[in-house]
């Protein structure tokens, strides 16, 4: 028996060149495809050719490793590395129930 794998669904849809996938077990967000690089949620391009030409959004900072130019959020921080990137913690807390 063959089973087909269901790729999730993004809200807001993802833009050109983009897809949909989980970055942990329950939140999905847009990635840009293979060999292209920009913000996924409106579309995505060639890939950069040096960091000085990728402008990476808050929180965020830009790398190149393997020829390779992308952003990625900082080391405690979580979203969209092209617009704005959250602070982990401030959405890990316990309520005081006394």
């Amino acid at each position: 028996m063959l089973l087909a794998s269901i790729s999730p669904s993004c809200e807001p849809k993802c833009g050109d060149n983009a897809h949909c996938e989980y970055s942990d077990s329950r939140t999905k967000v847009c990635v840009c495809n293979r060999d292209t690089t920009g913000n996924p949620y409106e579309a995505c391009g060639p890939q950069a050719k040096t960091c000085s030409s990728l402008n990476c959004g808050k929180n965020a900072e830009c790398s190149e490793q393997s020829g390779v130019v992308d952003c990625a959020c900082l080391n405690g921080f979580e979203g969209n590395p092209f617009t704005s990137c959250e602070d982990r913690g401030k959405f890990n807390y316990k309520a005081n129930l006394n």
